[in-house]
């Protein structure tokens, strides 16, 4: 296990991963949760959208909450956000209202209607699983998004549009039922006029019967979106990004560092995912010291010139598209090395597609040095 990576799990109850969609968060949180779990940590794994070819590796069943993988350890959960949003109303809205809810047809919009909504449900069971369950420590998989930023405040959001006091403000007539609301929305707010030929008033209607049974939660939901910022900022809990040797990942790495500076919040450390032997730093270079000269010696003692070319057009190409890779590597961590940790992970030979693969990726993880 690489030592660093070590003493970072040793004390932190809540880690995630961070990065753009497919650069190998899911697999990597799932390298993070064999570190906790080797050193004695009840560890649990979160992940939304895998895919299915890890949860196969895993074993994760979707009927079921949480999944226990023998071979590593650990316990992983796949979010399934329409089964975790009825745990969460059935959790902490009265019988009733969870059925008033549940029944209304902008229920099953909420996907459409609220961008962010996958995040706030993984930042209500990551609340849920630290509170209720008895893990030493979470491993979280961030949802897929461009900077994978959004889920950090997506409760906030949540709150913001449910807390709208446009709204609430027609809350009261919704439950004026001697007159057809579509007279009393016309008669008190002229705006609505507008709003209805887009909407339709039923869905209008729909929403605000939705938002008024959800009103008595709010004040909890806004708690556990509270509690969660806080927790993100403490020393418990720790970042972690994860890259791929290009210039757009770089790119976008550098925005996430000085994101979760701006916040506040503690970077672990850096996974450079995918790099190839020639890729990793001195540790296990093996061509920063190859000339193209000493290629180009070896191809011409080749008799045949046609092949000659293909040669050299290969492996010289090859050689070059390698070292301008190594000199991204060089001015990254340049950058980056002193602020934190900066890992290289090896490059699998096609996709991880068994557990074998997932622990040689575990053993081949070495900090990356600069160069």
């Amino acid at each position: 296990m690489n030592n660093e990576i070590r003493e970072i799990i040793e004390k932190r109850s809540l880690v995630q991963t961070l990065g753009s969609g497919g650069v190998g968060k899911t697999t990597l949180s799932v390298v993070l949760g064999i570190a906790a779990a080797k050193i004695g940590k009840k560890t649990l794994v979160v992940t939304i959208d895998p895919s299915k070819r890890l949860m196969d590796t895993l074993h994760i069943q979707t009927d079921k909450d949480i999944s226990y993988v023998r071979e590593f350890g650990i316990d992983a959960m796949m979010v399934d956000v329409a089964r975790s949003w009825e745990t969460i109303l059935r959790k902490y809205a009265p019988p009733k209202v969870y059925s008033k809810i549940i029944r209304n047809r902008f229920n099953s919009y909420l996907k459409d209607y609220f961008p962010g909504f996958d995040e706030y449900i993984a930042s209500e069971m990551i609340y849920y699983m630290m509170n209720v369950k008895d893990y030493d420590i979470i491993i979280v998989d961030s949802p897929p998004s461009t900077y994978a930023v959004s889920y950090l405040e997506a409760s906030n959001r949540i709150l913001d549009v449910l807390s709208n006091d446009f709204i609430l403000s027609l809350i009261p007539y919704i439950n004026i039922s001697s007159t057809p609301i579509k007279i009393i929305l016309k008669k008190e707010i002229f705006i609505l006029n507008n709003i209805a030929r887009f909407t339709g008033m039923e869905m209008l209607t729909e929403l605000i019967r939705f938002v008024n049974d959800l009103s008595p939660l709010l004040q909890g939901f806004r708690q556990r979106a509270d509690f969660i910022k806080r927790f993100y900022g403490s020393k418990r809990c720790g970042f972690f990004i994860v890259a791929l040797p290009n210039d757009i990942s770089f790119h976008n790495t550098g925005l996430l560092v000085r994101y979760i500076s701006e916040l506040g919040y503690r970077l672990d450390g850096i996974f450079v995912n995918r790099l190839c032997s020639s890729c990793g730093g001195p540790a296990i270079c093996n061509m920063q010291n190859i000339s193209e000269e000493s290629v180009e010696r070896q191809i011409d003692e080749t008799s045949d010139e046609r092949l000659r070319m293909l040669l050299k057009k290969h492996f010289l190409g090859s050689l070059r598209a390698k070292r301008e890779v190594i000199e991204k590597i060089r001015d990254f961590t340049t950058t980056y090395k002193g602020n934190t940790n900066i890992f290289a992970v090896p490059e699998m030979t096609g996709y991880v597609k068994s557990t074998a693969d997932i622990m040689e990726l575990f053993n081949g993880i070495r900090t990356l040095e600069k160069v």
